[in-house]
């Protein structure tokens, strides 16, 4: 069944307080509009595929965090499991997004333009 699931972003916890789309630059929105584009046509274990060591990411990049700690302050995050796996997906060579999965749905609840919030070492 995974492998016929069907990714989309959810923004039910999005923090715009954070960082807002309203700050983006025309590029960077067409970049995420074409991240959006590429989840949709991917599958969660194509995905996960992406991820690897820095440096030889592809396509999305997946990044699993390893410590949740970092992600800035937002109301919501104890209404969230601690037993979800928070991650990041790359928009482009510098713009993140960060989130989580359930079922099909990527939870998008972090932007990060500037790839500051979890810079893997």
């Amino acid at each position: 069944m995974e492998a016929d699931s069907q990714p989309y972003v959810n923004l039910k916890y999005y923090w715009p307080y954070h960082e807002c789309l309203s700050e983006w630059s025309a590029d960077k929105l067409k970049a995420f509009g074409e991240f959006c584009r590429k989840l949709r046509q991917s599958t969660w274990p194509s995905i996960y595929k992406t991820g690897g060591q820095p440096g030889v990411k592809t396509g999305l990049g997946y990044t699993k965090h390893n410590d949740p700690g970092v992600l800035p302050d937002h109301p919501d995050l104890g209404k969230i499991s601690p037993e979800l796996t928070w991650f990041e997906l790359r928009i482009d060579h510098e713009s993140r997004v960060h989130g989580f999965r359930v079922k099909d749905a990527f939870f998008l609840v972090f932007l990060d333009k500037d790839h500051k919030i979890y810079r893997s070492k």
